[in-house]
């Protein structure tokens, strides 16, 4: 689950890595959309080869052109790699995203609010320029 809105892009990709040892052909084939999730949607289609690259102990999964992965909505990803011959010792698995995050614009919530001791200090494009006025000048006593 992200906790942002991650946008397809050239470089918004999702990395699950510690796969250490195991081994999968390069092209990684998602099996199906798991627990009725938009998963599969996400990295390839039926008729789209899937966009899952399994190499140096880690799968990376581009997303799709026109699809973005949506901010806390739990998604379940199925994939196989094989495990290796050898006995070894469960690896520490890691999962990462980059790329372009989407931040739906929002009102300030609450407008003439102090922030950090600054009166109106919410009303970010709020300007009040200091001036000084003389309406009258004079003397009340002559000069000698």
């Amino acid at each position: 689950m992200s906790n942002v809105n991650l946008a397809a892009s050239e470089n918004s990709i999702i990395e699950i890595s510690g796969l250490l040892n195991a081994t999968s052909n390069r092209n990684v084939t998602l099996l199906e959309n798991p627990s009725g999730n938009d998963g599969f949607l996400l990295f390839g289609t039926a008729g789209v080869a899937s966009t899952a690259i399994f190499e140096h102990d880690a799968l990376t999964l581009t997303i799709m052109p026109g699809q973005t992965l949506i901010a806390q909505k739990v998604y379940a990803l199925d994939f196989e790699v094989t495990n290796p011959g050898a006995k070894q010792p469960a690896p520490e698995l890691h999962i990462k995203a980059s790329g372009t995050a989407v931040f739906e614009s929002e009102r300030l919530a609450v407008p003439h609010l102090p922030v950090t001791g600054v009166i109106n200090g919410s009303d970010v494009m709020l300007i009040e320029m200091p001036s000084f006025e003389i309406k009258a000048i004079a003397q009340s006593i002559p000069l000698a």
